[in-house]
């Protein structure tokens, strides 16, 4: 059996449901290449960081991940 103390975050990769099940969205950035964070970029700004009022995780290779309250409405929601 794998214990909290058996994990190292730079190595493993880590994850929850999310979604209406676990009632989150998350929104995932990888800042460090800008590839699929573009869109987002430009429609949010660079001050986007301040403007949101959510939990923000980052990540080991500069990312970041935006934790919202899950909306149905945003159940489709791409920006690519």
């Amino acid at each position: 059996m794998t214990t909290k103390k058996d994990i190292n975050p730079t190595l493993h990769n880590i994850g929850f449901r999310t979604g209406e099940v676990s009632n989150t969205t998350v929104i995932d950035l990888d800042l460090y290449h800008k590839g699929n964070t573009i869109p987002f970029m430009k429609y949010f700004g660079d001050t986007f960081i301040n403007d949101f009022n959510t939990l923000t995780q980052s990540t080991p290779r500069g990312g970041l991940h935006l934790i919202f309250q899950y909306d149905i409405t945003s159940n489709r929601l791409r920006w690519y």
